[in-house]
C-alpha cells in the first residue's frame, strides 16, 4: 500500500504541474499572448519554482495508518484542485471558441 500510495502521489504531482502549465497556456492564449511552449514540451526552466521541479521521493519503507490516511485525504485534496483546474480550461477554451465563432460570422 505504501508504494501504490507514493506512486499516485507522484503521478498528482506530475499531472498537476500539467495541468497548471496548460492553464497558464490556455490564459495567454484567450489575451492574445505567445505561450511559453517550452513548459509543455516538458522543459524546466530557472522561472519554475522549487515546488513545481520537485519530485516525490521514492522511499520504500512501510508508513502507518496515520500517515496513509494523511497522504489520502491530501491526494483528494489535489484531485479536486484538478479538477476546478480542468473546468476553468474547458471554460477558457469555450470562451475562446465562441469568440471565435462569433468573429466568422460578423
Amino acid at each position: 500500500m505504501s508504494r501504490s500510495l507514493r506512486s499516485t502521489q507522484k503521478k498528482l504531482v506530475d499531472s498537476r504541474l500539467l495541468v497548471k502549465c496548460l492553464k497558464e497556456t490556455v490564459e495567454r492564449l484567450a489575451r492574445g499572448e505567445n505561450p511559453d511552449i517550452s513548459r509543455l514540451l516538458g522543459i524546466k526552466t530557472d522561472s519554475m519554482s522549487e515546488s513545481e521541479a520537485e519530485q516525490v521521493a521514492f522511499d520504500s519503507t512501510a508508513m502507518t495508518m496515520g500517515v496513509a490516511e494523511k497522504m489520502m485525504r491530501r491526494q483528494e485534496e489535489s484531485m479536486a484542485k484538478l479538477e476546478q483546474d480542468l473546468d476553468s480550461i474547458r471554460y477558457l477554451v469555450q470562451e475562446c471558441y465562441q469568440a471565435k465563432v462569433g468573429d466568422t460570422l460578423n
